[in-house]
């Protein structure tokens, strides 16, 4: 992805998180929830959230719609093992 597709027409595009990528995780520099789909098709493992990332997910709890076959919600699984900053 270039810088330039990133900035044309960017009232078009819907919100993302920013990562920093490390040698063991992700870090999302984000601290507003927006989406669960990260932590469905990411080890958490090799997540790290911030705090306010984490309250901001669970205040929306209702709207997550992801589920495991063993563990029910995904974002369950994903806050019990996430890294955090």
């Amino acid at each position: 992805m270039t810088f330039d597709s990133l900035v044309e027409d960017l009232e078009a595009k819907n919100d993302l998180y920013l990562g920093v990528r490390r040698n063991e995780y992700i870090d999302i520099r984000s601290d507003v929830f927006l989406d669960e789909s990260i932590f469905a098709w990411m080890p958490p493992e090799q997540i790290r959230i911030g705090r306010k990332l984490k309250e901001g997910a669970l205040s929306v709890r209702e709207q997550w719609h992801h589920y495991t076959t063993e563990d029910g919600l995904v974002m369950d699984k994903a806050l019990r093992r996430v890294r955090y900053r």
